[in-house]
């Protein structure tokens, strides 16, 4: 039996790690999945609200990435693409639990401060994502739950679910 590769996750700093992040999504979601590239590359891609996270090869290669979303009312996960050539190696585990990470020990930054809250005596940031239905169970795995009805995204039906992230104080 072989030994799974080696993989190392980093947040995108530079103008060529979102292009790879940007490559990896337009494969899977245009290439593959047929989401138009105008839907794909939306407005958040063009400013600074927003981290993104690679997960790459052995050889330096970007094979996944994920994308964390700031707004005014939500911290929101979202754009979690893996190539199908790599999705065997549980990469979108990896990469959603990097951005939770992030979450937990980033709370004092401006933009995801305002979304701290208190649950049951810890303080929490509720990350949302807006699944595809062929996912719900692999977030379901991850501790996300299903929040109100199945809506349309796209031209494909999604579904809300959340998570509360505690947050290192």
């Amino acid at each position: 039996m072989s030994a799974s590769p080696e993989f190392s996750v980093k947040v995108s700093t530079t103008a060529e790690d979102k292009a790879e992040c940007q490559r990896v999504r337009i494969e899977v979601f245009v290439d593959e999945q047929g989401f138009s590239k105008e839907d794909e590359l939306d407005e958040i891609d063009a400013t600074g609200a927003h981290v993104s996270f690679l997960v790459c090869n052995a050889e330096g290669k970007a094979v996944g990435t994920v994308r964390l979303v700031a707004l005014p009312t939500k911290v929101k996960l979202t754009r979690l693409a893996i190539e199908k050539d790599y999705r065997k190696y549980g990469l979108g585990r990896v990469l959603v639990r990097a951005l939770e990470e992030f979450v937990a020990n980033n709370s004092t930054r401006e933009d995801f401060a305002p979304h701290v809250k208190e649950v049951d005596g810890k303080k929490v940031i509720t990350v949302k994502i807006h699944s595809q239905i062929p996912v719900i169970k692999f977030y379901g795995k991850l501790g996300y739950v299903e929040v109100g009805e199945r809506f349309d995204e796209d031209g494909e039906p999604h579904q809300a679910m959340v998570q509360d992230i505690e947050v290192v104080a």
